[in-house]
C-alpha cells in the first residue's frame, strides 16, 4: 500500500536530477532529458568484480503524465496522471482489489503494468584480480609439554627414602664383621 504522495515523492527523487520541482523531458541544450537515471552496481567475487551501469527510463510514464505537452512534468501533473489508477479514491495505491476481487489486477498492478520502468544495460565492465596465492596449511601448534609431577620425598612409597627398601646406597659396602674373642 503506497500513498499516491509517496509514490511521486519516489519518482521525483529518483528522476528530477536538479532537482527543480519539473522533470524536463527535453533541454534545452538537447543533450539530456530527465526521462531516465543511470545506476551503477558492483559485484565482487574471487577472480573478477563486475560493474554494470544500468539505465532505467519511465518516459511513457512522464509523456502521458504531461498534460499539456510542454516537455516538462511537475509534481500536479504527475499526482494528477497517477491519481487515475485510484479507483476507490482513498489516496491510496492498493496493492489488493479494493473491492475484494481476488482475480482481478490490483490498483499497483495495473500502475506498474502500464507505465513499465525499462532497463537497459549501457556499460559491463570485468575486472580481473590474480588468484590469490594457496599457501600450505601450517603446522600444528602443540601445547607445550606437561610440566612433570610434583616430587614428594616425604612421601611412603617415594623411592628414594633413605629407609626405603629398595633404597641402594652407591658406592657403600656393607660388611658386617664379627670378631669374637
Amino acid at each position: 500500500m503506497t500513498t499516491i504522495d509517496r509514490l511521486v515523492d519516489n519518482i521525483f527523487s529518483d528522476y528530477d536530477k536538479n532537482r527543480n520541482g519539473r522533470i524536463e523531458l527535453r533541454n534545452y541544450y538537447g543533450d539530456r532529458d530527465e526521462s531516465f537515471r543511470d545506476e551503477k552496481s558492483v559485484k565482487s567475487g574471487y577472480y573478477q568484480d563486475v560493474i554494470t551501469v544500468t539505465r532505467h527510463s519511465n518516459a511513457e510514464l512522464f509523456y502521458n503524465a504531461d498534460q499539456n505537452r510542454d516537455g516538462e512534468v511537475s509534481r500536479y501533473e504527475l499526482r494528477r496522471y497517477v491519481e487515475n489508477y485510484d479507483i476507490n479514491y482513498n489516496g491510496v495505491i492498493d496493492r489488493k482489489d479494493p473491492y475484494g476481487n481476488v482475480y482481478a489486477p490490483s490498483e499497483n498492478d495495473r500502475f506498474r503494468r502500464e507505465n513499465r520502468e525499462t532497463e537497459t544495460v549501457i556499460s559491463r565492465d570485468i575486472i580481473n584480480n590474480y588468484p590469490r596465492p594457496v599457501y600450505p596449511p601450517l603446522p600444528p601448534v602443540y601445547p607445550p609439554f606437561p610440566p612433570a609431577p610434583p616430587v614428594y620425598p616425604n612421601h611412603p612409597h617415594h623411592p628414594h627414602k633413605p629407609n626405603h627398601p629398595h633404597h641402594h646406597k652407591k658406592n657403600e659396602v656393607n660388611f658386617k664383621f664379627e670378631i669374637g674373642f
